[in-house]
């Protein structure tokens, strides 16, 4: 086997460094961040706060998403440490062969149907109510025991004979990282977009001990809204550094936090065209160098911020040396070069899925974005239809070898949809990326994620932190995937990763940041400590009352949306004018 020099150095620096003692840890995903984007970062403004973390710390260059690498299974994958295969989800929006239609509450229906599990199954959407509405429909700000979630637009599944609503968390097949972490008496807290994101309590419906998932949905069509949004998300992490719950309570003494995140203003600024953005700008790159627009150069450097911030409330608290803090991405976005981009809407793809309407509409399924996945609940149609869509491979905008069913879709997913409820019967991935199916007049899009291409799936890893300061921004270049970085942190903070059930099955390794020293599956020299230094940092409460937030049902100005009803304070969308000025220097 031969080696270059700059693996050589990355194994010999390995067995020399090792990560430190380690009590707690966040993880990050900067929804659409990709590695090209880390690299121009820290060309262009190498003293922004991500840039800076990742030469404190370790930065992994050839990261990798699942596949499909949509929210779902990507936020799946980075918290159970498994694959789709394992964890059992392929989209958001998807099809289940054991599951009955939504609102077949007795089970009397046919078996197989598809299912949503986004915005749409919330009390407090446009079919069921106020779709302005943050808290989702969930008035007590609680996001736990399905708050807020209608089960009216649930699928229903038989379980022991009775037929049953079945929530999101229910369709995890393996626990998470959470649920081993908080059974190992650590605190346990989670930031996201939708309700939805109930799955993220794994199978035992609690493994997080503070969700928090207000509604993005109706506010992600200006820079300030969504800044103003994810900025919800750094203050219940900072409510988290200092030991309180989301309200800013308090919470029980305990080992630890592990806790995550997500942030959407870089996808939402990668996606959105001048026809969508209420500012009338367009969003993601200039060319296929990551060179990113005015907008996405402003929210790169939003994005930067909330990572500042948190580390900032790391050190405050006197918790930056003991916590790992890993900014990722679960899912990238495609294409970074838009002069090759086809936006052909969907109408072909549906007629063919449906040989030409033949099959009935209940009876199969597709989801697509920068992808197409098909599922049928008579596998016989798929049989039929592979090689009707081989055959028009052109008018999806692909090659027949860019179509997967029968052994390839074996071959891709690990799994065989005649044997396993979900997984898709055929599977149309761009190489390229270059390919959306939606609206080709007046797209709203001009760039999506979901695929299996290069800029859907090789993501931004970095992590920082105390514990990893010995390894002062060391390269791995060899491949890793975002299925290890839960048992990255398990090992870390010193406990057997194979009590994460994916890890398990599936022989998921830990990061390349433990020395050869190591007892086995559990790294010896973490201990945990007992997190009772005080911090007082200004933070504005994240409860959401009933309705909006704010008080408010359809904000109109940065500074409205950020009036916070309940003390009076304004949530600055930017607390320093220099850090959006980064990039904004490089490209002004």
């Amino acid at each position: 086997m031969l080696f270059t020099a700059s693996t050589l150095l990355t194994m010999a620096l390995a067995q020399s460094v090792s990560l430190g003692k380690t009590s707690n840890a966040i993880v990050l995903s900067i929804d659409g961040f990709h590695q090209g984007d880390l690299e121009y970062l820290i060309k262009n403004s190498p003293n922004s706060r991500i840039a800076q973390l990742a030469a404190g710390g370790a930065q992994f260059t050839k990261a990798k998403t699942s596949v499909p690498s949509d929210s779902f299974p990507g936020t799946t994958t980075l918290i159970t440490g498994a694959s789709p295969k394992t964890h059992g989800f392929y989209y958001d929006v998807a099809f289940s062969r054991n599951f009955y239609a939504v609102g077949d509450v007795n089970c009397t229906g046919p078996i197989g149907n598809s299912f949503a599990y986004d915005e749409s199954i919330e009390l407090g959407t446009n079919s069921n109510g106020d779709s302005t509405r943050l808290d989702g429909g969930c008035e007590s700000g609680k996001f736990e025991n399905g708050c807020g979630i209608n089960i009216n637009a649930l699928p229903f599944k038989k379980v022991d004979g009775k037929c049953v609503p079945w929530f999101p968390h229910n369709e995890m097949r393996v626990n998470t990282v959470y649920e081993v972490a908080k059974a190992n008496g650590y605190f346990t807290g989670h930031a996201d977009k939708h309700l939805a994101y109930d799955f993220v309590n794994g199978p035992s419906g609690n493994g997080v001990q503070d969700l928090y998932t207000p509604e993005i949905s109706y506010y992600s069509n200006t820079l300030a809204n969504v800044t103003t949004y994810d900025q919800l998300h750094v203050d219940a992490i900072v409510n988290w550094i200092k030991g309180n719950d989301h309200f800013g309570a308090s919470v029980a003494k305990n080992n630890g936090f592990i806790v995550g995140a997500n942030f959407q203003v870089v996808s939402t600024q990668q996606k959105i065209t001048q026809y969508a953005n209420a500012d009338k700008a367009m969003g993601g790159y200039l060319d296929a160098q990551f060179t990113p627009t005015p907008l996405l150069a402003k929210a790169i450097a939003q994005a930067d911020e909330f990572v500042g911030q948190i580390i900032d409330a790391l050190k405050a608290c006197g918790k930056w040396d003991t916590t790992l803090l890993v900014v990722g991405a679960k899912h990238g976005q495609s294409p970074v070069d838009r002069s090759g981009l086809k936006l052909l809407g969907d109408s072909n793809l549906n007629l063919l899925a449906s040989n030409n309407n033949t099959i009935p509409s209940d009876a199969w399924a597709t989801t697509n974005d920068d992808n197409a996945l098909i599922w049928y609940r008579d596998p016989a149609n798929a049989a039929i239809v592979c090689p009707i869509l081989k055959a028009n491979a052109a008018t999806l905008g692909v090659t027949p070898a860019e179509i997967y069913c029968g052994a390839d879709i074996v071959s891709l997913f690990g799994a065989d949809p005649a044997t396993d409820a979900k997984v898709p019967d055929i599977a149309v991935l761009p190489k390229a990326g270059n390919v959306i199916y939606t609206k080709p007049n007046n797209p709203k899009k001009n760039m999506e994620h979901g695929g299996a291409s290069e800029d859907d799936t090789h993501v931004v890893l970095v992590v920082g932190g105390g514990p990893v300061a010995a390894f002062k921004g060391q390269k791995f270049d060899a491949p890793v995937n975002n299925a290890q970085v839960a048992p990255t942190i398990l090992k870390a903070i010193g406990i057997d990763i194979n009590q994460l059930q994916g890890v398990a099955k599936e022989g998921t390794a830990p990061l390349p940041l433990f020395n050869a020293g190591g007892n086995g599956n559990v790294y010896t020299s973490a201990s945990p400590v007992a997190q009772t230094t005080p911090c007082d940092i200004p933070v504005a409460t994240t409860k959401v009352p009933s309705g909006n937030v704010y008080g408010q049902s359809k904000p109109t100005t940065a500074a409205e949306y950020g009036t916070n009803v309940l003390s009076g304070a304004v949530v600055n969308s930017v607390s320093s004018v220099s850090v959006v000025a980064l990039l904004a220097a490089a490209l002004f």
